[in-house]
């Protein structure tokens, strides 16, 4: 081969095939705008299902709540269906049944009044003991103020606490200018027909030192013999509740034979000594206003607690 020859295969083999380049080139820019395309297209899919996908279950949610479940009413039927009657039950409901003391009969006496009445008369039916037929009752050492003033301030706070509970009652006093024996204290409750008597006292004592809350009842035998069970039944009920209101030093439940107010008496009567107004401290309490309310609210405890068990009895 000769030199020329030779020179001219050597600068072809070693220049570049510009052919060859620009075709590789075209296909790497193809495949890359291919891929942009497809990419776009993809993008452009997966919004549009999820454009459906949100509109599809808007649209399902809205048909099920207006129209497949709940169809839609005309206005005049849901104005004819709001003013119609009540249709009646298949079936009757019962009524509450009342609080067992509901309408019982409490006849509240306040012991004593302004003026005692000091003439002697029977105990009892056809008794020859004799006691005055109403004393004056005792006095406030440290506030001077006198048991039948104090006894009917409780007994009236007593009347207002029981008629709210539902009891009826009836007050054998509500001044303090009366003439009314014990005798005739006792035949107004039989007259009435009372569930039971509350007779309402407070005591005094030669010792000073002498306090607490006391129960009095009905004797077993006698007079008072049909009216003993049920007086102290009340009574055990009325004590143990005030004494848990206020708290004070317990004298007992004391059966008494002598006293006019149960002797002469045909229902359940209870006298309650609410505290002893010749002991400094007590007779304070007794002018409380807050204490009085307590003594109420125990009475009241115990008269419902009473009346409960025996509409028990009852049934």
């Amino acid at each position: 081969m000769n030199t020329s020859l030779q020179r001219v295969i050597s600068i072809r083999q070693n220049q570049p095939n510009t052919y060859t380049q620009s075709r590789r080139q075209r296909n790497v820019s193809a495949k890359r705008k291919w891929l942009s395309i497809v990419a776009s297209a993809i993008t452009l899919a997966t919004l549009a299902a999820s454009v459906f996908v949100f509109f599809f279950f808007s649209w399902k949610a809205a048909d099920s709540e207006t129209t497949t479940n709940y169809p839609a009413l005309e206005l005049s039927k849901v104005v004819e269906g709001i003013s119609q009657e009540p249709k009646e039950l298949p079936y009757a409901l019962e009524p509450a049944s009342p609080a067992p003391h509901t309408g019982r009969l409490i006849i509240i006496d306040p012991g004593h009044q302004a003026q005692a009445m000091n003439q002697h008369a029977p105990i009892g039916p056809g008794a020859t003991q004799t006691r005055p037929m109403v004393a004056a009752g005792t006095r406030g050492v440290s506030t001077g103020v006198a048991e039948y003033i104090v006894v009917l301030d409780i007994g009236l706070k007593l009347r207002d606490a029981l008629i709210e509970e539902g009891y009826e009652v009836y007050m054998v006093r509500e001044t303090h200018d009366v003439q009314i024996s014990n005798k005739d204290r006792a035949l107004r409750g039989n007259e009435l027909g009372g569930d039971l008597m509350v007779r309402l006292h407070c005591d005094g004592s030669p010792n000073p030192n002498v306090h607490g809350f006391m129960t009095l009842i009905p004797a077993n035998g006698g007079w008072t013999e049909p009216i003993y069970a049920k007086s102290r039944q009340a009574g055990e009920h009325v004590h143990r509740e005030v004494l848990a209101a206020i708290g004070a030093y317990d004298r007992g439940i004391i059966e008494r034979g002598d006293l006019s107010g149960f002797n002469w008496s045909t229902i359940p009567s209870i006298l309650l000594e609410m505290g002893v107004m010749t002991n400094v401290r007590e007779d304070e309490l007794l002018s409380d206003p807050d204490y009085q309310d307590k003594i109420v609210q125990g009475i009241v405890n115990g008269l419902n607690a009473y009346f409960a068990e025996i509409a028990k009895g009852e049934n």
